[in-house]
């Protein structure tokens, strides 16, 4: 073969690939984008993308990451996302496979900053000296130690997660329900009496509250308990109140997650009801009598006192709390309040136990049926006259005075919600006196 066979040998086994000593042609892209500068093409082509700088890998970050991240447990993880709101995120595609849990790369970077963090250190250290002295049967050093347990201030977390009141009242069914179910819960294992008490007293302060603004709007018995539902400044509330039954905890139940929710549900209840009472122009917290309580008159057991114009405790829009200057200048003033109404309140009481034996005593000696009619209509009117003359003080009057202008704003079909009830439960409290006689 010739020089021009073996040249076109040549070309046809490159594969058609450019021959030695021929210029490549361009194409027409190449040609207008040639004459283009750096920057024109950067803008018209875009940056070539490195691996792991854009996209879900970038965005979410699995658990086991965040752990090394923020160097904390995963007991303390859990209450840490449980107390500032964060939850696990489902990317659309999971960079590290469908079996991990992700969170969100801005939440953590929010939680790094959090100073319960620094808290959770702390106590960490203080249960190794615990364990440390308990260890070596020093009981009375542990016992000392653990008067300078650290404490966990919960305070500023309510007002980062809800900077409006009305976000607070729009998020309060389930604390509510979760304060009333722990106050019916017995004291065992993690629940402590202590625990239990607290969320009794505050089921008391929201319920005087509902008592005193007349918001309540529906209820309705179920198996599971009574639902109430009141609507406070255009929000409806729910919440369920267990029945008063011997409850009996579930071993499946992860009491641990539930006493978490239960400390910051505290806390925030707390913020919402001294908005709540200073809307009324009434004190937070307020005064109860303990003899009333015993009695079972829960309710009637709080003394509200009214706002003093010259304390400067004037609302605002946003959600504060009483300082801990103010909590002691309220507890000195109630506990010299309470002093001055517990001769009121147990001089009215013997009255009212004396004139029930009278009716009792009066009524056992009659023995016919027209008798018996006359003189139920008699103690109805004798017990009448002793609960008003027992509940109904001139402290009442003004209060009523004050919150006259709320209650104007709530509707007429809503505020006497109950008001044909009064007189059934009066008869029914009378058939009582009957019934303790035959026993």
């Amino acid at each position: 073969m010739g020089k021009a066979g073996r040249k076109k040998k040549d070309k046809t086994s490159s594969g058609g690939h450019q021959t030695k000593g021929r210029k490549k042609l361009k194409s027409i892209k190449a040609n207008v984008t040639s004459k283009f500068g750096s920057q024109r093409k950067l803008s018209r082509m875009g940056k070539k993308v490195k691996e792991g700088t854009m996209g879900p890998s970038t965005e979410f970050i699995i658990r086991s990451a965040v752990l090394k991240r923020l160097q904390i447990t995963l007991k303390d993880f859990r209450r840490l996302c449980i107390l500032k709101g964060v939850y696990p995120r489902v990317p659309s595609k999971a960079p590290k496979g469908a079996d991990k849990i992700y969170y969100d790369i801005k939440d953590i970077s929010y939680l790094a900053h959090e100073p319960i963090l620094d808290k959770f250190r702390q106590f960490k250290s203080f249960m190794k000296k615990i364990r440390k002295a308990s260890g070596r049967n020093q009981i009375d050093i542990a016992r000392k130690r653990d008067e300078f347990k650290p404490k966990i201030v919960l305070d500023h977390l309510v007002k980062e997660r809800y900077p409006r009141f009305i976000d607070a009242l729009r998020d309060l069914d389930d604390a509510l329900c979760m304060i009333h179910l722990f106050a019916a819960l017995p004291s065992a294992g993690r629940i402590t009496a202590d625990r239990t008490l607290k969320c009794q007293e505050l089921c008391r302060h929201w319920q005087y509250y509902i008592a005193k603004s007349r918001t309540l709007t529906k209820v309705f018995v179920s198996v599971k308990g009574i639902y109430y539902q009141a609507e406070i400044m255009g929000e409806p509330i729910t919440w369920l109140c267990p029945h008063q039954f011997t409850q009996v905890i579930p071993k499946e139940v992860d009491l641990r997650v539930m006493m978490t929710f239960l400390d910051f549900y505290e806390v925030y209840l707390r913020f919402v009801l001294y908005k709540l009472y200073n809307s009324l122009r009434i004190c937070y917290p307020p005064v109860e009598d303990q003899g009333l309580l015993a009695n079972g008159s829960h309710i009637l057991a709080i003394k509200a006192m009214p706002l003093e114009s010259s304390s400067g405790m004037e609302t605002s829009e946003s959600t504060t709390a009483p300082s801990s200057g103010d909590a002691a200048v309220i507890a000195s003033r109630n506990n010299k309040i309470e002093k001055k109404d517990k001769d009121k309140f147990n001089q009215k009481l013997k009255t009212l136990e004396s004139k029930i034996v009278k009716i009792a005593d009066e009524e056992a000696d009659d023995d016919e049926d027209e008798e018996d009619e006359v003189d139920r209509e008699q103690m109805s009117g004798n017990l009448t006259s002793a609960f008003t003359n027992l509940f109904d003080t001139k402290d009442d009057v003004e209060e009523e005075a004050d919150t006259g202008a709320f209650r104007d704003q709530q509707s007429t079909g809503k505020s006497k919600l109950f008001s044909k009830l009064k007189k059934t439960i009066k008869d029914s409290l009378l058939l009582l006196l009957p019934i303790k006689k035959v026993l």
